[in-house]
């Protein structure tokens, strides 16, 4: 019997997905996971013109989601309040005034991001938090789950931080 934890919750979620998330589950195989997790996935029209490779668009295919520019004044308001943190770039501020505009959970691995996520009251979580809760619900097991995250503790391309990533697996109760 799995442990109820916060990650849990996220299924059923709409998500906002930034760059960083999509490259980690494409380098599991793991893009799935936002359509098993998450209600409705969507990412920023940027990112998908300026930040993904040609591989990362290709294994998107595969997946439902939504691109989406900023629609109302709320986003763009949000998106003018996020011009004070000069080390977030422009797609960083599209997907954070995206999650507020359409009321969506946030999902990002940037520190400046979830900063202002934070800031802003926005509900976020990044690539672990997806395992996590693809792991809770019984989307993939413990072994899946640890391949995972031991992957991306040693070999992923994103910084994974050691004390973040401990946290997440005591929640979990799974020991590499």
């Amino acid at each position: 019997m799995k442990r109820s934890s916060k990650y849990s919750k996220l299924l059923g979620r709409p998500v906002v997905v930034d760059a960083n998330v999509l490259f980690d589950l494409r380098e599991l195989d793991a893009l799935y996971l936002l359509n098993e997790v998450f209600s409705e996935v969507m990412i920023p029209q940027d990112t998908l013109n300026s930040e993904l490779d040609s591989e990362t668009l290709q294994c998107l295919e595969d997946i439902k989601y939504v691109s989406a520019i900023i629609t109302s004044e709320k986003g763009y308001e949000v998106y003018a309040q996020c011009h004070t943190r000069s080390t977030l770039s422009h797609c960083d501020k599209m997907a954070i005034a995206l999650a507020v505009e359409n009321d969506f959970h946030l999902c990002t691995n940037e520190g400046p991001a979830r900063k202002q996520a934070t800031a802003l009251k926005i509900e976020l979580t990044g690539t672990l938090g997806i395992i996590a809760a693809a792991y809770q619900n019984e989307i993939i097991n413990e072994e899946q789950a640890r391949q995972c995250f031991f992957y991306l503790s040693k070999e992923g391309s994103c910084y994974t931080s050691p004390a973040l990533l401990q946290k997440v697996l005591n929640d979990l109760g799974i020991q590499l």
